[in-house]
């Protein structure tokens, strides 16, 4: 038999891996049998060995895939972080949020199975969002917005809750049947989320404690001085 080209050989991995993630959402990590991933993929389970030699070598493997998906540049979230205007365009980073969870359902679903049964061991580094927030337009914003003195808080430090206090909504309500979990529809609920951190919950304010804007964090020194 002809050995496969570098071409088809890829266009094979990538069948196999496609079908692994189908595979573990459906059924979790533990409950697929690398039969079911080979029949998922329509190739022999020798096959599948000749590409993974066992079924944990997939998560690498998926990882991989989706970094690279979400280095792309017409990822919502990287089009949006490379204009932003935080935070006076909250809406629009809750609008790209949702726009990467319905774009790659599996993948964040993928995530959960990791968690739940391995304890979150191969997508424990949060590659997406540190290379998101790593932006350099992003954090170029939020270092000048930190020198208006606007926000209660650091400026990057109130960026990360919030893009995180959205994501986890986002999760929850896109994949999770939370259906309308905050008690109103998805957009009325972004614009509370909205309200609540730029306007605060109280309407009678007290002063913020202490502990409310930490200590600034030393830059780091130039090697070269």
């Amino acid at each position: 038999m002809p050995a496969l080209t570098p071409e088809r050989r890829a266009r094979v991995r990538e069948n196999i891996e496609l079908a692994a993630i189908r595979c573990f959402v459906r059924r979790g990590f533990h409950g697929t049998t690398t039969r079911e991933i080979a029949a998922e993929a329509g190739v022999s389970t020798g096959g599948l060995y000749a590409h993974y030699p066992g079924k944990e070598e997939f998560f690498p493997a998926i990882i991989e895939r989706y970094r690279r998906v979400f280095a792309q540049p017409d990822n919502p979230l990287l089009i949006h972080f490379a204009s932003t205007r935080f935070p006076d365009d909250i809406p629009a980073l809750a609008r790209a949020i949702e726009d990467v969870i319905r774009q790659h359902r599996d993948f964040w679903l993928l995530w959960y199975v990791d968690v739940l049964e391995f304890q979150g061991r191969h997508f424990g580094d949060q590659f997406l969002h540190d290379a998101g927030l790593n932006h350099p337009h992003l954090l170029a914003h939020l270092d000048a917005l930190e020198e208006t003195g606007r926000l209660r808080v650091e400026a990057r430090l109130a960026f990360r809750m919030v893009y995180m206090h959205l994501f986890n909504f986002m999760i929850v309500e896109l994949l999770f049947g939370g259906n309308d979990h905050y008690g109103t529809p998805l957009p009325s609920a972004v614009d509370l989320i909205v309200d609540v951190f730029l306007g605060g919950l109280l309407v009678n304010r007290p002063e913020p404690c202490k502990s409310v804007r930490p200590a600034p964090r030393p830059r780091p020194r130039d090697s070269t001085s």
